[in-house]
Parts: C-alpha cells; structure tokens; sequence
C-alpha cells in the first residue's frame, strides 16, 4: 500500500485525520473520511486528480487511476432531490484514467471484476466481468467471452 493509500485511510483518525486531509488536496485527491473502502485500494499515480462522492462504497482490491471522478451526474440540488442513492463499486474493479462514474438516480453499481475504460463516461449499473467505453459508455466485452456485446 502506498502512501496515498495510507493518507485515505489515515483520515479516519484522530488527531491525524485533518492532516492526511490536506496532504491529500496537494495531490487534488478528494476521498471523504465516510466512504467506505475495503481492503487493498489500490490509487495508480499517487491518485492524482481522483475525485469521489460520499455516497460511495469502494470494495476491495479495487484499482483506480489518476483522473477518475465518481459521483453525480445531476447538477445542483442535493442527492435526495435529484433520486441519488450513491454508487457502488465492487470487487476487483479497475477504473482507468480519466473515467468518470456519475449516477442519476437509484444506486450505480460497478459489477465485480469490471473494468472502465479511458476517458469512458458510465451512466448506468454493470454486470460482473465487463468491460465498458465511450462517451457514454457501452458494454464492449465480457471476461471468459472473446464475442463483442
């Protein structure tokens, strides 16, 4: 585990929580102390640029690259007016750079295994295994399946 890795966590505690927040900002990694992460987070280029919205469940061995942003795809009025629960991100996931996972309403949620592409926009929920890219995303391949979506 590196140390921006440590620093998420490190927020979480006192008296270093408010440290480890502002360290983080030199990094513009913005990952609230009540998202809950499991184990083995892994944030490829120290996570620069990562971006998360607090209604948001990160399960383990999950890698995220520099430049992702999860969150709302909705903009202004709060997540209860605008229908959005949060997203949810399951194990094994892989969030390359620069993609970003905005909700509208209901729960997003980022099948198990599943891989977002580059700069892919994904606005709705995914199955296990997939590979998903584009603007907006679109299912491209499944894991175990040579055959295209």
């Amino acid at each position: 585990m590196g140390i921006v890795e440590h620093l998420v966590r490190a927020q979480r505690h006192r008296p270093l929580g408010r440290l480890a927040t502002e360290i983080l900002s030199i990094y513009s990694v913005e990952i609230p102390k009540d998202v809950a992460i499991g184990a083995n987070l892994r944030l490829q280029h120290r996570g620069q640029g990562v971006i998360v919205t607090n209604n948001t469940i990160i399960g383990s061995d999950v890698t995220i690259y520099q430049q992702v942003t999860i969150g709302r795809a909705a903009i202004g009025g709060s997540d209860e007016e605008n229908g959005f629960d949060g997203v949810i991100i399951q194990r094994g996931v892989t969030l390359c750079a620069g993609s970003k996972i905005l909700g509208r309403s209901g729960t997003l949620v980022v099948g198990e295994g599943t891989t977002v592409a580059a700069n892919a926009v994904l606005l709705e929920s995914t199955g296990p295994n997939e590979v998903w890219a584009g603007i907006p995303a679109r299912l491209v391949s499944r894991r175990g399946n040579s055959a295209q979506a």
